[in-house]
């Protein structure tokens, strides 16, 4: 008589089931994987930084004068086709009628914090508040008068000339001018941007 070797249905039926259950975990680590990378937020697109060439800088007239010391508003536009940001301090010189550079460069406003500022294609409109002390309040000050600022917006090497007269120092060292960093929307009260 030969004997024969049954085969164990029930080894048999749980290393299906053991194979079926390690390929089903393989998708499932898979998939959560994937799942998990989309499930991240997206985060919103910045804007490219505004150019100086897409920038039309002007400021709100009269400026508001206070204890030696007048405010003015002075306004970036986008005039570009596309969203553009701004983010931080510019650069801010006076210069004379003739055109060299009067005393030191605008200090920052104290207590002010610079945040990102996005200005819309054609139109949006951001400020800077511009600080300027009448040169006879500092002691060290040789005055002079600005015919023109020179304008560097955060971030950018080009400048642009923006015609406002003020009082000035001849020398280096007094701080006659503080600027703010860029806040959104127009800064002069009751004027609409278009």
């Amino acid at each position: 008589m030969k004997l024969t070797r049954r085969p164990n249905r029930r080894l048999a039926a749980a290393v299906a089931v053991l194979s079926s259950a390690a390929a089903l975990i393989s998708v499932v680590a898979l998939s959560t994987a994937s799942g998990a990378a989309s499930a991240q937020p997206a985060r919103p697109a910045t804007a490219a930084r505004c150019l100086t060439r897409h920038l039309d800088v002007w400021y709100g007239e009269p400026g508001n004068g206070a204890a030696g010391s007048t405010y003015w508003d002075i306004e970036l536009s986008n005039v570009g086709t596309h969203a553009c940001s701004l983010d931080g301090f510019p650069g801010l010189v006076a210069l004379s009628v003739s055109g060299p550079q009067l005393g030191s460069a605008a200090a920052h406003l104290a207590g002010s914090t610079p945040h990102l500022v996005t200005l819309a294609a054609a139109g949006g409109t951001a400020h800077v508040i511009l600080r300027s002390i009448d040169p006879g309040f500092l002691a060290t000050c040789h005055a002079a008068t600005a015919g023109v600022l020179r304008l560097t917006p955060p971030g950018q090497h080009a400048s642009v000339l923006v015609p406002l007269q003020i009082g000035a120092c001849k020398n280096n060292g007094p701080i006659f001018m503080y600027v703010g960093p860029v806040e959104g929307g127009v800064g002069i009260p009751g004027y609409t941007a278009i």
